[in-house]
């Protein structure tokens, strides 16, 4: 008996010290608020370091372990930015902020490497958060409303965008330039007038060979937007370097178009499944030395895959399910393909030549030594597999 009341003491007594510090957190954020109310009642712009606490007094010292914390505000203003950081090398966090601004809500340019937190803020402009020369920034949680643009990173390399909503924009989510070394992954990407995903990546110059080039986009959600994903690589010396963007495991069905739209080289598109869209599941048009495989292609109102202009291709270990059933007799296969022989990458390849394994089709009436037609030139898969893949 004696030993439960002490036990049921020592809960009281935890629930007590619970008590007392939220109640004290709570009140020192009421406090601080109302002493620096009159801060925030139009945009916030930090120029430099000693901004976070000269003009704005901002909890935090700027390290790792304690950043600047821009934190529960509601910001709506008629001037261009919400919040606006540039130029700093403090750590700083923006989150539990509801922000709307004429142009920008969020906009951080040249912060310190791996200093900024962009998380659980609701947000809306022409643009929601926009980051541009930044290294490893975090976006996290976010949601985006009333935008063209939800998310935009230019020329940001190593940084991470993920579980954010962006929904009714324009973009969900828009990468340009040299955005490199960046994982896009767990968004939720519904409704957009264009594109759920858009990157364009271009080098004007070549490859810099010091630096790796992997871009990772997984595990999105991408469906009702006009396309799901639309990948565009280009680069100037395309043999200086061999970057790898991997596009894994997505979500990418009934979108009024395309589910997946690529375009360049050296791309990996993996065990994405794209359904249910209004014209291809996935496009690939001038795409060069890039792999097809494990995807699921279903019910897509035109192909499952189709290729044009493109060379070097091994489509593989994908899964075809009634697509293009109304095509007409001519071109009435599941998937394009008009590439000719090049020199450089020759020609696509619809099977493993290792395992000597195609794809499935679900009209193709199976028996040994079969072959299944693609349409838009005389291309095959070789060797079609008689049961899904997987």
């Amino acid at each position: 008996m004696a030993s439960i009341l002490t036990k049921q003491k020592s809960i009281v007594i935890f629930l007590v010290i619970m008590l007392i510090s939220t109640t004290t957190a709570s009140i020192w954020v009421s406090i601080w608020h109302t002493q620096n109310k009159h801060r925030f009642r139009g945009e916030i712009v930090i120029s430099n370091d000693s901004d976070f606490e000269r003009k704005f007094h901002l909890p935090g010292s700027g390290t790792k372990s304690d950043p600047y914390r821009i934190e529960f505000l509601q910001i709506i203003t008629t001037r261009d930015f919400g919040i606006k950081i540039r130029d700093t090398t403090s750590y700083f966090v923006i989150r539990n902020c509801s922000i709307r601004a004429r142009n920008t809500a969020i906009h951080l340019t040249d912060v310190g490497y791996s200093t900024a937190l962009i998380s659980n803020n609701t947000v809306a402009g022409i643009t929601g958060i926009l980051a541009i020369n930044c290294y490893e920034v975090l976006i996290d949680n976010n949601v985006c409303e009333h935008a063209i643009y939800g998310i935009a990173l230019m020329s940001c390399l190593n940084s991470t965008i993920m579980n954010n909503y962006c929904l009714n924009l324009t973009y969900g989510i828009y990468l340009e330039g040299n955005s490199s070394n960046c994982i896009v992954s767990n968004n939720h990407l519904e409704s957009n007038k264009e594109a759920g995903l858009l990157y364009n990546y271009w080098d004007q110059i070549a490859f810099d060979v010091s630096f790796s080039y992997n871009v990772l986009i997984s595990n999105n959600t991408c469906i009702n937007n006009k396309v799901g994903l639309d990948i565009a690589v280009i680069l100037a010396i395309p043999l200086v370097a061999l970057p790898t963007f991997i596009l894994v495991s997505n979500n990418c069905s009934l979108n009024e178009d395309i589910g997946i739209a690529i375009r360049g080289y050296y791309v990996q598109a993996i065990n994405n499944y794209c359904g249910f869209n209004g014209d291809v599941g996935i496009t690939g048009w001038q795409l060069k030395n890039s792999t097809l495989t494990n995807n699921h292609l279903q019910n897509n109102t035109s192909f499952g895959i189709a290729l044009s202009h493109t060379s070097g291709c091994n489509i593989y270990h994908n899964n075809f399910f009634e697509n293009n059933i109304d095509g007409p007799i001519l071109m009435n296969a599941q998937a394009f393909d008009d590439s000719t022989i090049e020199i450089v990458y020759g020609q696509n390849v619809w099977y493993n030549s290792i395992s000597s394994e195609g794809n499935h089709w679900s009209d193709l009436v199976w028996a040994p030594g079969i072959t299944y037609d693609i349409s838009g030139s005389n291309n095959a898969d070789f060797f079609p597999l008689e049961f899904p893949y997987g």
